[in-house]
């Protein structure tokens, strides 16, 4: 009787979550305008800042290889979609200092706005801007503050590729 009830509660718990709208992040594997298969061109750079095309495409287009509901096709295929990037801003500042206003670490921000294209005809099917940062701490030396900023940059781009396909996906 006791499991009964419980099997009941579930059920209806089951059904009301269905009703309502409610569903997993990237549980709809179709990215808009149901593309299934996309182009990733290298991003632009509007920065100061060497590379961070290079980082974040690459970033982006393993996570999209690994994602099990679209396929990445490389350029000269014929893919339903194509995701332009460009990074607009890449900003670095001070964030925290010792004792003796020595600074210990450093927050950098990216920024990049993102568009999904219909391949055959141009048509915008998604249009957004995405900013990520990441902390990194002072080097006693200029050599080692670049390792430590280079470092970073990889994590904003790990995070913003996350971000990016979170997005696409989770388009209500």
């Amino acid at each position: 009787m006791r499991k009964l009830r419980w099997l009941c509660a579930l059920g209806i718990s089951l059904l009301c979550l269905a009703g309502c709208g409610y569903h997993f992040v990237g549980s709809n594997p179709i990215l808009p305008g149901q593309i299934r298969t996309i182009e990733v061109p290298i991003f632009q750079n509007a920065t100061a800042r060497a590379f961070l095309e290079t980082i974040l495409t690459n970033q982006v287009r393993s996570r999209f290889s690994r994602f099990t509901g679209v396929k990445l096709l490389t350029a000269g295929h014929q893919a339903e979609g194509r995701l332009v990037g460009k990074i607009v801003a890449y900003e670095v500042k001070a964030t925290a200092y010792d004792a003796l206003d020595n600074i210990i670490e450093y927050t950098a921000t990216m920024r990049v706005d993102l568009t999904l294209k219909q391949a055959v005809d141009g048509k915008v099917l998604w249009k957004n801007q995405i900013s990520w940062d990441g902390t990194f701490p002072a080097g006693i030396d200029k050599n080692l503050q670049e390792v430590n900023q280079h470092k970073a940059i990889v994590e904003i781009c790990e995070k913003l590729a996350g971000e990016i396909l979170y997005r696409m996906l989770d388009d209500f």
